[in-house]
């Protein structure tokens, strides 16, 4: 199977990422050639993995023209995308080349209602791009030929969403979850320590965007916490989107900034209970898989998050685990749980990193791929 892989954006140098796991895993296995933009950043393993071709052109135009001039250099059998604008163009590409039997794939992580909810937090025009975008998407997805939709399943989440209200076919989607590589968490938890004086706190720690929407609600509940659990500690770290520093120092949290991957997995190993905060008002969260999730449960952290449709999925028994949406008291009192039965909150995150064991990136990239070459052949 050969396929050409176009990536509209930089690929994280975060080795846990979907985005980065799936580009690495095609280019290293499906025969791949990797299209990136002019300006591209990119991580050593990913330009090391394969073949990459640079865009000669900048934007989303020089990426386009350089899809199109492989495309008339070597046949190809799959264009493989992610839901980004160039949705747009892959569409065109697939129209161009349909008669050399080329097949297009679509892979998505969020829904294109998160251009609306993105684009609201931008003001009136980002608004209406947003709703633009959503516009097209109606327009185009169903004519992609295959979809691989984070999901736990073909009738769920995103997967029932992109059938539902874009006109996708069941048929076409291959859904699988999002992962974690259970070797790198390994190898990267064991770093020099990132909180003090451990023994005296009862650590909860929050790491990931920190926005309304998403995170931000633990500042607002941060105070309260404190009262109920006198010895807790928060620590957030993560880029702030929409919130100022200010607004973070004037409440019972600390902030360390955006860590570099390994010291945020660390600070994840020495919390005595994780969170996962998002708001059901946007309705990207109610789907997400989230990644931090993934990896607090491949540390053995315990965890609280909302019962949203896509954290629900990962959990196979609700251990004092998950809260209703905008339950601020819910989540509070699980928190106080947590403190006063250590020993069986320490015992519930054994579970977990033993059940997560079935989303390693290995297993999931293998699945994916052997199913993909089934659907661009059948």
């Amino acid at each position: 199977m050969n396929v050409l892989v176009a990536f509209d954006a930089n690929i994280p140098d975060e080795r846990n990422r979907a985005i980065y796991q799936r580009c690495k895993a095609l280019i290293e296995t499906a025969n791949a050639t990797l299209v990136i933009k002019k300006s591209a950043e990119m991580p050593d393993l990913i330009l090391n993995a394969g073949w990459v071709v640079r865009s000669r052109y900048p934007g989303r135009i020089g990426l386009f023209i350089e899809c199109v001039k492989q495309l008339r250099l070597k046949h190809y059998d799959l264009l493989y995308f992610w839901q980004f604008p160039f949705f747009i163009y892959a569409f065109l590409i697939g129209r161009l080349f349909k008669h050399k039997g080329l097949r297009t794939c679509l892979e998505s992580q969020h829904s294109p209602f998160y251009y609306i909810d993105a684009g609201r937090a931008k003001g009136t025009l980002g608004l209406m791009a947003g709703k633009l975008m959503v516009f097209l998407a109606k327009l185009i997805y169903k004519r992609f030929d295959i979809h691989v939709v984070m999901s736990h399943g073909t009738t769920q989440g995103l997967s029932r969403w992109l059938i539902d209200e874009f006109g996708v076919s069941q048929n076409s989607i291959l859904a699988s979850p999002n992962g974690v590589s259970l070797d790198i968490i390994g190898a990267e938890s064991s770093q020099d320590s990132v909180l003090v004086d451990t023994e005296n706190w009862f650590d909860i720690g929050y790491i990931g965007t920190i926005s309304p929407g998403k995170g931000a609600e633990l500042l607002e509940m941060a105070n309260i916490i404190r009262q109920r659990v006198p010895v807790s500690r928060v620590t957030m770290a993560g880029p702030l989107r929409g919130i100022g520093v200010d607004e973070i120092n004037n409440c019972e949290v600390s902030y360390l900034g955006v860590l570099p991957h390994s010291a945020a997995l660390k600070l994840m190993s020495e919390c005595d209970l994780c969170v996962f905060l998002g708001d059901g008002r946007f309705q990207d969260n109610v789907i997400a898989h989230p990644g931090k999730l993934l990896e607090y449960m491949a540390l053995g952290r315990p965890f609280i998050a909302p019962r949203f449709e896509g954290v629900s999925g990962f959990i196979e028994v609700d251990d004092h685990l998950l809260y209703e949406p905008e339950n601020v008291e819910e989540a509070i009192g699980l928190i106080e749980w947590h403190y006063q039965n250590r020993s069986e909150s320490a015992s519930i995150g054994g579970r977990l990193k033993e059940n997560v064991k079935e989303y390693d990136w290995n297993k999931l990239n293998s699945m994916v791929l052997c199913a993909l070459e089934e659907k661009v052949f059948e």
